[in-house]
């Protein structure tokens, strides 16, 4: 049997960078490091893998000097290897600039402080909440459908005289 030559991790998504510039930087990348999984870049190079998939994702731009090593590592040849450089210097210098002129997100406005008198829809659940305490307190309950403790329960299933008894310590 031929022995497979399969790369194990998952297959890399396209570009997700928040420029175009970005992306087409990663898409360089990709293409200087294909064959290439994460893992085995991570251990090469001395960075994450969480890293390597943010560069090559375009979520964020790889450092010149990590770019650098890269084309110098993956160029065949002296003449490959200047135009790999003349091309990844250019897509890092338009990421970066692309980066500087995007906005900066800007926090929503404060919320406006609530209002002296609760309105319907505010109280219309409250009022269901006492309603549905009120029968708890006073439900009937039986010794063979009780319902069994658990760590929150802090009151006994029942009194003598079957009726639930809510706000009761329990027996240790």
């Amino acid at each position: 049997m031929a022995a497979m030559n399969r790369k194990v991790g998952r297959p890399q998504g396209g570009p997700r960078g928040s420029t175009q510039q970005a992306n087409a930087l990663a898409e360089f990348l990709l293409t200087l490091t294909a064959g290439m999984t994460v893992r085995e870049l991570a251990a090469r190079y001395h960075v994450g893998k969480t890293l390597w998939s943010e560069y090559r994702s375009g979520l964020k731009i790889i450092p010149l000097e990590l770019l650098t090593r890269l084309v110098q590592d993956h160029a065949p040849d002296e003449r490959t290897r200047h135009g790999h450089m003349e091309t990844a210097t250019r897509l890092y210098a338009a990421a970066l600039e692309a980066a500087h002129r995007e906005p900066i997100p800007v926090a929503p406005p404060p919320l406006p402080p609530p209002t002296s008198t609760p309105t319907a829809a505010v109280m219309a659940p409250a009022e269901s909440l006492e309603r549905l305490r009120d029968a708890a307190v006073h439900a009937p309950c039986s010794s063979s459908v009780a319902a069994p403790r658990s760590r929150f329960s802090r009151c006994s299933p029942c009194c003598s005289d079957g009726v639930l008894q809510v706000g009761t310590p329990c027996s240790p």
